[in-house]
């Protein structure tokens, strides 16, 4: 199904990606992107039915699936199904608590 989405884009060319411009996004039906356009450009054909998604102030990645980045969690030293015997025989391996996640805003 295609898509359409408007937001901020993202330059994704060589020597410009630091450039974010309001623009649109063409998602074909193939799930790749058909076109890149500047705010307010003519759409390419056989969009007019395709849903439309505005991010707003958001800024959109052209090709990129998934930005999302998960928090790291210690791993534990011993597996639950492994805690008696790795008490028993010393596990070495301990680790401590984990920390409460810190905001880096102020």
């Amino acid at each position: 199904m295609a898509l359409v989405v408007d937001g901020n884009i993202a330059a994704m060319a060589r020597g410009r990606e630091r450039t974010v411009r309001p623009g649109t996004v063409w998602i074909g039906d193939d799930g790749l992107v058909e076109k890149v356009t500047g705010k307010g450009q003519k759409a390419p054909a056989g969009f007019d039915a395709a849903p439309r998604v505005d991010v707003g102030d958001a800024v959109v990645y052209p090709g990129l699936i998934d930005l999302h980045v998960r928090r790291p969690s210690p791993a534990p030293s011993c597996s639950a199904t492994r805690a008696r015997s790795c008490a028993s025989d010393g596990c070495s391996r301990r680790r401590s608590a984990p920390q409460p996640f810190q905001s880096f805003s102020s």
